[in-house]
């Protein structure tokens, strides 16, 4: 049991995920307390339940269940936080963050595998030439696994979430946020826009 005050999100699952209100789970959490464990990093970073958390404070309880959790890779304790978030209602925007989430966690395995083969004295690992489609059955896997029906549609959602990042970095947050609102509507429409 951990005092949920103590907590501090992580960076990441702010990015993906935001930080929203639900004034239902806070209701729930009041009458039956935090039922499934909130996951920590030592010494008190959340990778797992930031509305449960957030929740838990909301109804005033000063202790939580906590599965403390130590990871050997950054990339390992990224994958835990995005399947503690799997069964989570998201908007459009919040599967392409979680899709570009799991992108760079294949990237970063995929430099780990060279840089194994290189440590144990291997010869430079020949670069093998793929057909273009196979860039596409990667999008495709990203796409079914964050629940965006496509790797076409997973493409364009997340060049709108780009575009709305650029606008925001430079200034431009009415036009960010009108961005994302419409593509939590519908993607193709906003795409056509940013394009």
């Amino acid at each position: 049991m951990v005092d949920p005050t103590t907590l501090v999100p992580d960076p990441r699952s702010m990015a993906i995920y935001g930080s929203e209100d639900d004034s239902e789970l806070v209701e729930s959490i009041r009458r039956h307390g935090v039922l499934k464990a909130v996951l920590v990093v030592a010494p008190n970073r959340l990778i797992g339940g930031d509305r449960r958390t957030r929740a838990a404070i909301q109804a005033g309880l000063r202790e939580i269940p906590a599965e403390i959790l130590d990871f050997t890779d950054e990339a390992a304790e990224l994958e835990r936080l995005l399947i503690d978030n799997e069964y989570r209602l998201k908007t459009t925007e919040q599967r392409v963050r979680e899709g570009m989430a799991w992108e760079a966690i294949e990237r970063r395995r995929a430099e780990d595998r060279q840089r194994a083969g290189l440590k144990k004295g291997a010869e430079m690992p020949v670069q093998e030439s793929f057909p273009e489609r196979d860039g596409g059955q990667s999008r495709d896997k990203i796409a079914e696994r964050v629940g965006l029906g496509s790797g076409k549609q997973y493409e364009k959602a997340k060049k709108v979430v780009k575009a709305a990042d650029r606008r925001k970095g430079e200034g431009r947050e009415e036009e960010a946020a009108d961005l994302l609102a419409r593509l939590n509507r519908s993607v193709d429409p906003v795409y056509q826009d940013v394009r």
